[in-house]
């Protein structure tokens, strides 16, 4: 009877270890194929990125070397990077059609903004974040070609700090600071809201930041600015 019981000891570890290890890259999987087929038919972008992690027991989890593309007709190589972004979900969450999504540390992103006469980068894409959560005038949410889902996501906290913008103008690059981003208790209150939903609220207020950055035009960017059409000494 001993020898069973021994044995039934051994194997709880390693099962237990076999399951952490197994769920956290199911998981990841299947978190970052649907990162990289939802947010394409949002931003009208590319995206990549070369993990994204979670523990099924924790919900501790981390994002790595995420690219955000840029839209048709821009030439910097993307729009949004960051090396590392470290996120805490509640775990048993993750399994239900409410995602809570206690904290998301967002590190020294970078944002090339690219200018055009009328229009840029930045901005093309937040309209068609707008265009998919339908807040363009005389727009409704774009159909989505899947089943139709009930899943509701919340986010207690989101930081996004050391962030920087590159402003692109006439072939030359000005670098601004991006203040730092806090975000608080978003679709708390409805108990939720919609992937869509999420992206539009996160996504209008941090891309408004960058073109406020790109806005200010402190001392050395008007300088920058200068000399990018030749008004430089």
């Amino acid at each position: 009877m001993k020898k069973p019981l021994i044995v039934i000891v051994i194997l709880i570890p390693v099962l237990f270890i076999g399951l952490y290890l197994f769920g956290g890259m199911v998981l990841g999987k299947v978190a970052e194929a649907g990162v990289e087929a939802f947010v394409p038919q949002v931003t009208k972008t590319t995206v990549t990125m070369d993990s994204l992690k979670v523990s099924p027991l924790t919900g501790s989890g981390t994002i790595e070397n995420f690219v955000l593309g840029n839209p048709d007709g821009y030439s910097s190589d993307y729009s949004i990077a960051f090396g590392r972004a470290h996120l805490d979900v509640a775990p048993f969450s993750i399994l239900g059609d409410r995602i809570l999504i206690e904290k998301v540390h967002v590190y020294a992103p970078k944002f090339n903004y690219e200018t055009k006469i009328i229009s840029s980068n930045i901005k093309e894409i937040l309209k068609n974040i707008r265009a998919a959560a339908g807040r363009e005038p005389d727009t409704e949410p774009e159909p989505q070609t899947d089943e139709p889902s009930n899943l509701k996501v919340e986010i207690r906290e989101l930081i996004i700090d050391e962030g920087q913008v590159s402003l692109s103008m006439a072939g030359s690059t000005v670098p601004l600071p991006m203040p730092k981003i806090v975000l608080r208790d978003i679709g708390t209150d409805e108990g939720g809201i919609s992937p869509d939903e999420m992206t539009f609220e996160v996504m209008s207020v941090v891309l408004q930041q960058v073109i406020e950055a790109a806005a200010k035009s402190p001392g050395s960017t008007i300088e920058g600015i200068k000399n990018i059409f030749g008004g430089g000494d």
